[in-house]
């Protein structure tokens, strides 16, 4: 990265694209990555850039990296927890899913994603009384059609129509360009 940055050779647009991808596939998703990276920035940054930020002192470069690290570290650990769910239900490790997406919602109540995927965890266990108020939750917290649809699926290859035909009939009303398959 520091030699596309201080160079002019031809591939520097690249090479810079190439570093940009790497930090936003590899570096931030991983809080361990993360954390590692914004040390070496703080290590790196020169001494003499700081912060005036108006209580009577400075804020270092390395004082600026934590405070960027605190900011961040939250979402990072819940899409990280996320994942790994997401992962667990992939290999058909229903409790295993249930742990992680329970951690995510530990640090975020309100990460929809998390709540439709321990849904699906219960959804595989045939365990519906914990699924539907999972579902409920992630209905009430987010009217999209990325909640809105996975959860008339749930209820209705659960078989509990009554709770997937008024959801069916919302997806229609809201968004009327849209004929479900159901």
């Amino acid at each position: 990265g520091w030699v596309a940055w201080h160079s002019s050779h031809p591939f520097r647009p690249a090479l810079l694209f190439l570093l940009y991808k790497s930090l936003y596939t590899v570096v931030i998703p991983s809080p361990t990555s993360y954390l590692l990276f914004l040390w070496v920035l703080a290590t790196l940054a020169p001494r003499k850039y700081s912060l005036s930020w108006g209580l009577g002192g400075n804020l270092s470069a390395t004082g600026m990296a934590l405070v960027c690290m605190i900011m961040v570290v939250p979402t990072c650990l819940v899409d990280h927890s996320y994942a790994k769910g997401q992962r667990r239900l992939l290999l058909s490790d229903w409790a295993g899913a249930d742990r992680h997406f329970e951690r995510a919602l530990k640090l975020d109540a309100h990460h929809v994603d998390s709540l439709l995927g321990s849904a699906m965890a219960a959804f595989q266990q045939r365990n519906y009384s914990v699924m539907d108020p999972l579902l409920q939750r992630a209905i009430s917290i987010k009217k999209s059609m990325d909640t809105l649809k996975p959860s008339a699926h749930f209820y209705y290859y659960a078989k509990m129509y009554d709770e997937a035909f008024p959801i069916n009939e919302m997806i229609l009303e809201v968004f009327r360009e849209h004929r479900t398959t159901m």
